[in-house]
This record gives C-alpha cells, sequence and structure tokens, in this order.
C-alpha cells in the first residue's frame, strides 16, 4: 500500500497528537508550574508539541511507505535541495539507504547535485556517495571513484568531504586498483619480493615496486586511472608496444609517478658486483620462473660481462640494452660463472 506525502504527513501528526499525553515532558503542567497560561497560550504549546513529536516520527521513518522507485529516488535528489530541514534530512537517510541498483543509478544525478546544488545539498550529496562507498563492492563502484575523484577537486566543503570519503576507505581502494590492473593485463610487481616492508598506513597492502603495462594491456589511457589510485608504487614501466598514448603517460608524469621505457623481457633481477671486484658487470640475483633467462640457463649469481658483443658495465646498462631490443631477438650473453666464462643464448620475450 503506498502512501502520498501528505497521507503520511497526517498520520504522522494524528501519531503526533495522540502520543503528546504519553509524553510528560512536553505537558502542560511543567509550563503551568510556572506561569499562568492565556488559552491562546496553551494552544501555541499543543501545536508545538505536536510539531515536535511528528518531527521525530517522520525522522525515524514513520509514513515513510514509498519504496526506491526511480521517480522516488529522483524525488528525493531533489529534495536535497527542499526549503525545510526536515525533508532535507528524510531525503538523505532514504537515499543512503537505496539498495545496490537503485543506487548506481542514482550516481549521476548526485554528483551533479554535488557540483551544482546549494552548499547543504551538495554536501548531503556526497554524504549520500559516502554511504555508498562504505559499503564495499558492487557493480558501479568505478563509476563511483570516478564521481568522487572528479569531487576531491571542488574547492570548499564539497571537496573536504569527498577527499575525508576517499581517505577512509584507502585500503579498500587500492586492493581493488591492484585487482583492475591485473584483470586489465599489467604486471604488478610487489616490493617484499626485494625485502621491502609492507606499508604500515594500509594494513594487509604490501607496497608494490613497480607495475608493468605491456603488449597485453587491454585498459587503454582510462584504464590508467587504477594506476593513479595507487598511493605506494615505486616505478611503472612502459613497455615500447604497450597501447597507450604519450598524452596518458605524461598525466601519469605529471601526478608524480616515475615511468620508464621497457624493450624486450629478459626476467632477472640484478646489482652491481660485490664491493671491491676487480670487473665489471651485471650481477643477477634472481631469475623469474618460467622467463626467457631461465629458459636459456641463465642463473642467480651469475654475473653478465656481455650482450652480443656490447659490454656490460652494470645493470642500469643491461637494461639500457634491453630498452632497444624486440621481444623474439636472439642475444648471446657472455657471463662469469664460478669464476669461468661461458655463453647463454637467450630468446628475448614480451612483458
Amino acid at each position: 500500500m503506498r502512501f502520498s506525502r501528505r497521507t503520511a504527513g497526517r498520520a504522522a501528526c494524528g501519531a503526533a497528537a495522540s502520543s503528546c499525553e504519553a509524553w510528560p515532558w512536553l505537558g502542560l503542567e511543567t509550563v503551568r508550574a510556572f506561569v499562568q497560561p492565556t488559552e491562546k497560550f496553551e494552544m501555541t504549546v499543543r501545536w508545538l508539541k505536536t510539531a515536535i513529536v511528528g518531527t521525530l516520527l517522520v525522522l525515524s521513518g514513520a509514513g515513510a511507505a514509498e519504496g526506491p522507485t526511480p521517480l522516488a529516488t529522483q524525488r528525493a535528489i531533489a529534495d536535497l535541495d527542499h526549503a525545510e530541514w526536515v525533508a532535507r534530512e528524510r531525503a538523505t537517510r532514504f537515499l543512503e539507504q537505496l539498495d545496490e541498483v537503485a543506487a548506481a543509478d542514482a550516481l549521476s544525478a548526485l554528483a551533479h547535485q554535488a557540483v551544482h546544488g546549494s552548499p547543504e545539498a551538495a554536501v548531503r550529496a556526497v554524504r549520500v556517495l559516502a554511504a555508498f562507498y562504505g559499503r564495499g563492492d558492487f557493480a558501479a563502484m568505478d563509476e563511483l571513484e570516478s564521481a568522487l575523484e572528479t569531487l576531491i577537486l571542488v574547492k570548499g566543503s564539497v571537496g573536504e568531504a569527498a577527499r575525508r570519503a576517499w581517505e577512509q576507505h584507502r585500503s579498500e581502494r587500492e586492493r581493488r586498483a591492484v585487482k583492475r590492473i591485473e584483470q586489465l593485463g599489467g604486471g604488478v610487481h610487489y616490493a617484499q619480493d626485494r625485502g621491502f616492508e609492507f606499508d604500515e598506513s594500509l594494513p594487509g597492502v604490501p607496497l608494490i615496486d613497480f607495475i608493468v603495462i605491456g603488449s597485453r594491456w587491454t585498459g587503454g589511457d582510462d584504464g590508467l586511472k587504477h594506476v593513479l589510485r595507487l598511493s605506494q608504487v615505486r616505478r611503472i614501466y612502459r613497455v615500447k608496444n604497450a597501447p597507450i598514448s604519450d598524452g596518458a603517460v605524461q598525466r601519469l608524469e605529471s601526478a608524480g609517478y616515475a615511468v620508464e621505457v621497457r624493450g624486450a623481457f629478459l626476467g632477472i633481477r640484478g646489482s652491481v658486483p660485490f664491493a671491491g671486484a676487480d670487473f665489471e658487470g651485471c650481477l643477477i640475483d634472481s631469475v623469474t620462473a618460467g622467463s626467457p633467462a631461465e629458459k636459456g640457463g641463465l642463473q642467480s649469481q651469475d654475473i653478465v660481462l656481455k650482450f652480443d658483443d656490447k659490454d656490460v658495465k652494470d645493470f642500469n646498462e643491461l637494461i639500457d640494452l634491453l630498452k632497444s631490443s624486440e621481444p623474439g631477438q636472439k642475444v648471446t650473453f657472455t657471463v662469469l660463472r664460478g669464476g669461468e666464462r661461458k655463453t647463454v643464448k637467450v630468446e628475448l620475450g614480451t612483458w
């Protein structure tokens, strides 16, 4: 059964009137103890009692039989800018309790209200969006995060409210971002693999050493927004044939991310030789399982001396040589292993 607002209001007022005698702190006896009221004064007090109790009943949901239909949702969003405080508060609570489908449908209108509504309506719209954000994953989470990112840029109380909601759920957001990057074909490499600790400010979220955006990337430029949602990324490797634009790379760099170009994939972690060594080269700390390096026969603790006929002085020089190489290229490495020089042939792969 559905009630109009007028019917709901009458029901609330009727309930309020019948509740007055049960609420002694709103009774007339207290007033009579201090003043000698006139008939007009008593009528005024009775009206105030009814109004107060009616407001309490409305805020507690009495008479709110209207469900989350599209029309009811639109009306509630408009009522965030209502002249009456009771209507604004009722609309806010109604919107905060929308189910997943109705909440997803309301995102665009709420974001518009947050930008173009009155100051109070705008903050209330952000409050509703923050309530959605606190629920965790739902189908429109990506759109919701995009809306909050836009609102953070708004000056004043709206931007501050959006930023509070954004920071409050930082751990969950970063876990979602990592998951989406991997789903889109990006490679996420964690810092603890190299002995780094977890980020104490993000319980359960490990530090990320670097992210690879290579030929398997299916997110295009838009998918890089998930990278921008990560606060603890040391480096981003952009492979030469990665399907992203130079403009997208510039946006990453403008946001403070260190973006490095990568070519073919070898699959080692390297460093300079031990202190005091009387030779140059790249010391292989570890070899990635299943990588071209492992398949070709490179081993941990090998010292790479040559890349084909080019001398390798350190790890950075090896990286530069790989940048200019192509996947599928066959390279002969000269390495020092156990004091003996050996040659190892490797077919370079793709990231």
